[in-house]
């Protein structure tokens, strides 16, 4: 418990004191000295820190810097303390671009300043995501189930073991005052006498752990950055209490083992105990004569200098130390008595470091960096050639072919903004309740010409189709459906012409199927009900559910809407909600699963791994989202995730840390901002829809939830630890690999535009920024603003997709009341693989619940095929892998929508892979 360093090194820094050393610019020191651990467990250790900003004042009452968001269950003032380092920027918690201590970035930074909460259950969700550490605190806590713990079962657990294993009561003057006489040198027992007579020590320094715990002001010099908003000074108790009379006072320090926790003082000025003792004789005379080169070069850039001690501490009426003449003699006995407090025991602490702990981090020396290498068997790879022969009994040949990507246009390391003409609109002059919520968007090759195409929702007026003609070139073509909302292109017949479909505001789904091109060319479609898909939706899902080749639907109705805009036609009959329709020879038949909802967003995610299609409903308000499982060909309802976001408005999935299993995103409403000027346009609307309670086990926040599996198949949400749990009012978020390194990258849109909820904004309009964010390493997203897609137009529908066939992902968004956006990606990084799949024999020849894994020298990437994902949106169907330019690549795996895997190896990076399958 002593470092050698005068300020310890927090966040930015990199290895375990003392060999801790500075990895970044951000050279920031930790402002105080490291209190010791030593003798905590001792009757009157009850206030803690310097500045005795902790102080217990009843068996469970203690004062704290988070009031009454602290939460209850703390045992001591020990484990209360224990709940603070965790907190602070410059001790653990780090700011954007620091490093933790296994050298990755930190998972916490983003967190607002005064979200202690949210601080304290993120951690506590990074510990019991270790299997080892569950085991542990299953053990510790035996009648507490995991999801039940908090961050303050932790502090207490840490609480325990310091006070248990740095207490220590065997120093030569525990055994002298326990009747050994012989335990002291003669010059120890004058330094006693020193102590508790002429020198006045005992004045500050009495009891059993040797302080009266009280706050003085001895006129340290001022070194370090200081605190608060009087940095560089450090006011001490001051800052606490707002008293002239606690200006530049500290709290005692015990004494015991004082001897071996150098440096000393509140801010570790002084390098030898001697020093410090002298200090204490005349502390006018040690500042004048404070030798500050002995200081690391940080430290003494941030030396005061002797004026400014002299003006600050010892100009304060709190210091009235006088002089006390000692002979030279009589501090070498006071220094003797205090080594006879230190005990032998104390003096190696090996014994209190363990070999190693269960989450894998190192426990001493600098920290090396490991990178996980992925590889693939030879066994798993098949001759090349142009006709892939069969991998298995149950398998068949395929044929595959290629073509290179058109040439990059310039780049600028950056997403180019185009403007489409599209507007989605309201019907009057502001924008009501429900009508806020937009329309979504859909990408797919309408006419199969190799170029993918756009349609458009839109509330008010009609939808559009925007046919690319490469080169991004555009033409644009009204399609006459009105009030769509969702969008998703499908081929619903399976007859191998992608079809249009659109959820509405007031009626059931439109079905806009392609009958093929017409004399004069184009494409031609006719607007057609689906059979026997009634009830109102807003939501919809399609995919092949029972395995029999067809797609399914799966659709939900946003109630709330239906209520307002129907009245007592919706209020008197039977309601909507969620409804799966399974398809046989073009007919729907229909299951109802739930009787209301208020669906935002329906999800065909593979929740425990079974290899089969589960239902999830995301919904608004308190309405928990839902989740159907499949098992013995019947729908289960069940609640497989422990947190859930409560305006569940998009739902997107994807494998972030390439370990093969797709993490689940889903957006809710969050500042990212948490400054008083970012929070300002959002407190009064959060005061108005603030729940007045929340019922216990209810799994809803207010916030982002990025849902990652455990080894028991439980997930754990991961949203804050990665660094998106708040992007503003998000509408869809979608998970591409944008920079092409190999890991995907998260895209949020966001904005707010209401009269009655908004109508203290100007144009009843909360304005915010999209976020862009780059997957750093797999855990955790960093914000990219010189990717410039910080668009404010209140987006809503959100899809990527490759339009200009060079090979990345491109984006567009469908604004409400703006023109829609296509960003065009010209960042130029990495290298890329496209691939189109079609199984011709099949009722669904765009092969929809395929899984594909490219597996590469630098890694293995998985994708799937799905007709939508985001908000109200759908998604190509054409594959998009991006990885480091220097990747080799192995082998593409694809699993079949039926089951049989296809190998392929025969292929070149920066190409459009064609596979066709029987």
């Amino acid at each position: 418990t002593g470092d050698g360093l005068s300020l310890p090194i927090g966040t930015g820094g990199q290895g375990l004191a003392p060999e801790r050393v500075f990895l970044t610019d951000r050279q920031v020191l930790v402002p105080r000295n490291a209190t010791p651990v030593f003798n905590l467990g001792l009757v009157g250790m009850d206030m803690m820190f310097w500045d005795g900003r902790i102080q217990q004042t009843t068996p469970t009452e203690f004062i704290n810097p988070a009031d009454d968001f602290l939460p209850a269950g703390l045992e001591n003032a020990v484990a209360v303390q224990a709940m603070f380092p965790v907190t602070s920027r410059d001790e653990m918690r780090g700011q954007h671009g620091d490093y933790a201590v296994e050298g990755t970035h930190n998972m916490l930074a983003s967190i607002g300043d005064h979200d202690l909460p949210l601080m304290w259950d993120t951690l506590m969700q990074q510990l019991l995501a270790v299997p080892a550490y569950q085991q542990l605190f299953r053990a510790a806590y035996p009648n507490t189930p995991l999801d039940e713990l908090g961050f303050e079962d932790a502090a207490n657990a840490i609480a325990a073991y310091e006070m248990e294993t740095f207490t220590f009561l065997d120093s030569p003057w525990d055994r002298y005052l326990q009747g050994d006489e012989r335990a002291l040198s003669v010059e120890a027992l004058n330094g006693a006498a020193l102590f508790y007579g002429e020198a006045g020590c005992a004045q500050c320094h009495s009891g059993p752990l040797l302080t009266d715990m009280q706050f003085h002001n001895i006129g340290v010099p001022q070194v370090g950055p200081g605190k608060g908003e009087e940095a560089p000074f450090d006011y001490g108790r001051s800052r606490e209490t707002d008293n002239e009379s606690d200006l530049f006072a500290f709290r005692t320090p015990p004494l015991r083992n004082v001897s071996i926790t150098g440096p000393w003082m509140h801010n570790g000025v002084y390098l030898t105990l001697e020093e410090a003792v002298r200090h204490h004789l005349n502390p006018v005379q040690m500042v004048a004569n404070y030798d500050y080169s002995q200081l690391p070069t940080l430290m003494q850039e941030e030396y005061l200098g002797v004026t400014a001690v002299r003006t600050a501490a010892l100009s304060a009426p709190t210091f009235n130390m006088l002089p006390k003449a000692l002979s030279e003699a009589d501090v070498a006995a006071i220094l003797a008595f205090l080594e006879s407090l230190t005990s032998p025991t104390a003096r190696d602490l090996a014994f209190t470091i363990p070999d190693a702990v269960p989450s894998g981090l190192p426990v001493g020396g600098a920290i090396q960096a490991e990178a996980a290498q992925i590889a693939v068997t030879e066994a798993q790879i098949t001759t090349p050639t142009q006709t892939v022969s069969p991998t298995s009994e149950d398998s068949f040949p395929v044929a595959v072919g290629g073509a290179p990507f058109v040439a990059a246009p310039s780049c600028n390391g950056e997403f180019v903004t185009h403007w489409l003409d599209h507007v989605t609109n309201v019907q009057g002059e502001v924008v009501r309740m429900f009508e806020t919520n937009g329309a979504g968007v859909a990408i797919n090759d309408l006419d199969q010409d190799g170029w993918l195409d756009i349609v458009f929702a839109n509330l008010n007026g009609p939808a559009t189709i925007f046919w690319n003609r490469g080169d991004l070139a555009f033409e644009k073509e009204i399609l006459p459906d009105l009030n769509t909302r969702a969008v998703n292109i499908v081929d619903v017949t399976g007859d191998g012409r992608l079809d249009i479909v659109f959820t509405h505001i007031t009626s059931s789904l439109t079905y806009w199927e392609n009958v093929g091109v017409a004399e004069n060319g184009r494409i031609t479609f006719t607007r057609l009900p689906l059979p026997g898909v009634r009830a109102l939706a807003h939501a919809m899902a399609w995919g092949d559910l029972n395995g029999d080749g067809t797609l399914d639907l799966v659709t939900g109705s946003y109630d709330a809407e239906l209520n307002l805009t129907l009245g007592n036609a919706f209020l008197f009959s039977n309601g909507e909600g969620v409804y799966q329709y399974t398809q046989n020879s073009g007919a729907f038949t229909p299951t109802r699963l739930a009787e209301a909802s208020q669906a935002l967003v329906i999800a065909l995610f593979d929740v425990n791994q079974d290899g089969q299609r589960d239902i999830l409903v995301g919904n608004d308000f308190n309405i928990p989202d839902m989740a159907w499982l499949q098992q013995d060909g019947a729908w289960h309802a069940a609640s497989p995730f422990a947190t859930t976001s409560q305006h569940t408005m998009n739902f997107d999935w994807g494998d972030i840390n390439n370990d093969g299993a797709f993490e689940l995103f889903a957006t809710d409403m969050a500042p990212y901002e948490t400054d008083e000027i970012g929070m300002a346009p959002w407190m009064m609307m959060m005061e108005t829809m603030a729940p007045e309670s929340k019922d216990e086990g209810d799994p809803q926040i207010t916030s982002n939830v990025l849902l990652m599996q455990n080894e028991d198949g439980t997930y754990q949400n991961r949203a804050v630890m990665s660094g998106v749990h708040a992007s503003g009012w998000a509408w869809s978020g979608k998970f591409g690999d944008l920079n092409q390194d190999g890991l995907l990258d998260l895209y949020v849109v966001n904005g707010m535009i209401d009269a009655e909820m908004f109508d203290y904004l100007p144009g009843n309009e909360l304005v915010e920024e999209n976020q862009a964010y780059q997957n750093v390493n797999g855990n955790f997203f960093e914000l990219a603003p010189n990717w410039h897609l910080d668009s404010n137009e209140s987006g809503r529908g959100m899809s990527m997709a490759d339009l200009d066939n060079d090979g990345d992902l491109d984006i567009v968004v469908n604004n409400l009341r703006s023109q829609a956006q296509l960003f065009e990606n010209r960042l130029c990084s990495g290298a890329s693989l496209e691939v189109d799949l079609r199984w011709t024999e099949s009722a669904n020849p765009f092969a929809i619940g395929a899984k594909l894994v490219l597996h590469t020298s630098t890694g293995s990437y998985t994708r799937d095929v799905r007709a939508n994902s985001g908000y109200l949106s759908g998604d190509a169907t054409r594959i998009h892998f991006g990885f480091p330019a220097e990747s080799q690549l192995v082998a593409l795996e694809i699993i079949w929508p039926d089951g049989p895997v296809t190998i392929v190896n025969d292929f070149s990076a920066n190409t459009l892979l064609g596979v066709e399958r029987p």
